[in-house]
């Protein structure tokens, strides 16, 4: 195993190396560390032997395919040719001169800016046009990548070269924080790079009762109309002796496998651990691998899970004042809880809002802001902190926003993100939660079943018939009517939100959110059974709301009104009195509240306050708008508020130099919830807001720009994020 100088150990390394040491406490020979992550100390992933991917003419019309290592080591390219003869002329709008053939190998995103793929026919490259089709005037000598088809854009007339060679990059991690990180699939984490055709060996100290756990998952990288590659084999081996084998069908590959390999029980002190891939086209990985305790003795630190129903609206539930009852697991929950009456999101859409619930700092505070935002390495997060203090982290999510790919994963061992419904969800909870090793465990799980476009199952329409009106057809026909009936109606804005096709579309939301209830109510029972709140907590929440019609708009991030921002906060397990508690709450004060709970200790850089302290005025907690675009501020007359017990007062901000500008002023929620009659704030009053405003608005970091494949824009553009052509 390489030997890394102690200078170059992070703090967050050594931090989680002595309180796992002091956790198990002395054996013979000394201290030994129990939980061992093998991806600690690597470097570089492995060379290749040549020849490599052989892949041919009998399998594919585009071999052979080939791989070059990039010159920064972090990825190599694969490539391919392909002939005049496969590409066509594209039937497309009104533009001419536009070829196409199906794509022959998938591209994934890469850290960072770079480009990732490539299209080059002798000296003449193509430039990688990394937007859509639907522009006014596209470049002549681009190409750009769309799902599975590959469209090159030439002047009027002119014909592809007799071959071109495709390139994509194909990524294969970097050493981060003491450890190789690495994304595979769906799967983000620390793991050992090793593609088929490679072997990695590892120097070990192997305590005594010890078991080896990892993951094994990988990607096909070969599309069109390709013949499957054959099987890849996975295989570990200790000195010489095979431990494990596994084969694996190509469209198996992508679902992750935990295992457990049993190791001989006496110490091996610098054995050697071979790591090796056979196959064909593949990019594969042994994720998380870890030395454990055979038997783990509990070390009485409490679990913790933070379950996040993305776009819930607190109103959904009976707790929160729901006229109907479409949430009876949910509300079953609170009654056993602690309930927190007033709990806002810091942003009114989901790419802030999350940053600040990792980071325990509001949103110009860490800087995502942005649709493009990505947060700072340099941000401490919940996730690291409970890393640093033995956890095992985990967080299962469905992926658009909630991604590595805007810095969300920083601190999680395993990052599990995919485009998924919400039973597929619950199978990445229960998988991830059957793969412990002893240690206490972190879950984050993320679920955009609430979220646009809403998606309502025949169970649930059956059993909510008599008391909602949930709409059938094309979900976009129904909103489309409901935002034309809104832009329609003159008058009063909170009239919108009782047309017929305004309170059809809340219907359809809230037939999801009875589907949402359905899968709680899963793993609440699956919990119980684990007898997981024995020495565990549970938070249910949310990022933001949705908006009916109630200020005259229709959805989110576009306001920060109470059906935009209010938002349900539970929390259940030992020693929780369940209560209401009506002071304002943030889901910026998750991570020091995680932090008293589980007795970590906050970090320095955490703002937010406990949850659990005893204080009867906490202060205020504010919420802003975010808009995704930053000219979007302009003449935003909503967007910042402040909570300050029932007093909520709203601003705007303006665009450029983000100062206050008059806006509707101050609402009473506990006579006024709806916020149909605002009141202006005395001047003090204001004074002492805009110093609060001012004050959150200062940089503790400074946010990065996210690089997306145009996979990745398209999920977004699904989600009513941006249009089709939209792009940083």
């Amino acid at each position: 195993m390489p030997v890394i100088p102690v200078d170059r150990l992070s703090r967050t390394w050594l931090a989680a190396s002595l309180l796992a040491i002091l956790a198990t406490g002395c054996r013979e020979g000394g201290a030994e560390e129990r939980w061992v992550s093998l991806a600690r100390g690597v470097e570089r992933a492995p060379d290749f032997p040549d020849p490599v991917w052989d892949v041919d003419a009998d399998t594919t019309p585009f071999a052979p395919i080939t791989l070059r290592e990039d010159v920064d080591g972090a990825g190599m390219w694969a490539e391919c040719r392909i002939q005049r003869s496969a590409w066509s002329l594209a039937t497309l709008r009104s533009f001419d001169g536009i070829w196409v053939v199906e794509r022959p190998l998938s591209s994934l995103g890469v850290p960072g800016d770079r480009i990732h793929q490539e299209l080059r026919s002798g000296d003449r490259e193509f430039r990688f046009l990394d937007s859509g089709l639907g522009k006014t005037e596209l470049p002549r000598g681009t190409f750009i990548g769309v799902r599975s088809s590959l469209y090159l854009l030439l002047e009027p007339g002119e014909e592809p070269p007799a071959e071109t060679t495709y390139s994509v990059y194909l990524y294969r991690g970097q050493p981060l924080e003491g450890a190789w990180q690495l994304s595979v699939g769906n799967y983000s984490g620390p793991g050992l790079s090793v593609w088929p055709g490679q072997e990695l060996e590892l120097e070990h100290d192997v305590p005594e009762d010890s078991v080896l756990l990892f993951a094994t998952a990988g990607m096909i990288h070969l599309e069109a109309d390709t013949e499957p590659v054959g099987d890849v084999v996975f295989r570990v081996s200790l000195e010489d002796s095979v431990l494990f084998e596994e084969r694996r069908g190509p469209e198996e590959l992508a679902h992750a496998v935990h295992h457990v390999v049993e190791l001989p029980r006496e110490r091996r002190a610098g054995a050697r651990l071979k790591f090796e891939v056979e196959g064909r086209a593949a990019v594969t990985a042994f994720i998380d691998p870890r030395l454990a305790p055979r038997e783990a003795s509990p070390t009485g630190r409490p679990d913790l899970a933070i379950f996040l129903a993305d776009t819930f609206r607190a109103d959904n539930m009976r707790t929160y004042g729901s006229p109907v009852e479409i949430t009876p697991a949910l509300d079953a929950f609170a009654a056993e809880s602690l309930v927190f009456e007033r709990a806002w999101s810091p942003a009114s859409w989901t790419l802030p809002s999350h940053a600040s619930l990792m980071t325990a700092l509001y949103p110009y505070q860490h800087g995502v802001v942005t649709r493009w935002s990505l947060l700072s390495q340099g941000a401490a997060t919940l996730a690291e902190r409970l890393s640093d203090a033995g956890y095992r982290t985990g967080a299962v999510t469905d992926s658009r926003y909630v991604s590595a790919r805007f810095g969300l994963a920083q601190g999680f061992q395993w990052f599990d993100e995919a485009e998924r419904d919400l039973a597929d969800t619950l199978r990445g909870v229960r998988s991830f939660l059957d793969s412990g090793d002893g240690r206490p465990t972190f879950l984050f799980v993320h679920t955009f079943h609430v979220h646009e476009p809403y998606e309502v199952t025949d169970e649930t329409r059956r059993e909510l018939a008599d008391r909602l009106e949930i709409p059938t057809g094309e979900h976009m026909e129904i909103a489309d009517a409901a935002r034309g009936a809104a832009a329609r109606t003159p008058g009063e804005p909170s009239a919108i939100g009782e047309l017929p096709e305004v309170r059809r579309f809340h219907d359809l939301y809230r037939g999801g959110v009875g589907d949402l209830d359905r899968g709680f109510a899963e793993l609440l029972a699956d919990l119980e059974e684990r007898r997981y709140f024995d020495n565990g907590y549970l938070f249910f929440t949310s990022d933001h709301g949705e908006a009916f019609g109630e200020h005259g708009v229709i959805g989110h991030g576009n306001g920060v009104f109470e059906e935009n921002v209010r938002i349900p906060l539970l929390l259940r397990g030992p020693g929780i009195e369940p209560r209401l508690d009506s002071r304002p709450a943030s889901l910026v004060d998750l991570p020091r509240t995680v932090a008293e709970l589980l007795d970590v200790g906050a970090h320095a850089d955490w703002g937010g306050r406990s949850l659990l302290g005893a204080d009867e005025d906490p202060g205020p907690v504010y919420a802003f708008i975010c808009r995704p675009k930053p000219g979007d501020l302009e003449n935003a007359k909503d967007g910042v508020a402040r909570l300050e017990m029932a007093r909520k007062t709203v601003a705007g901000m303006e665009s450029g130099s983000l100062d206050l500008v008059p806006g509707y002023g101050e609402f009473d929620l506990a006579r006024d919830p709806g916020e149909t009659t605002e009141s202006a704030p005395g001047a003090e009053d204001s004074s002492r807001f805009a110093e609060g405003v001012r004050e959150l608005m200062q940089p503790v970091y400074s946010a990065g720009t996210a690089t997306l494949t145009r996979e990745h824009l398209q999920g977004l553009a699904a989600a009513g994020y941006l249009g089709d052509d939209e792009e940083p």
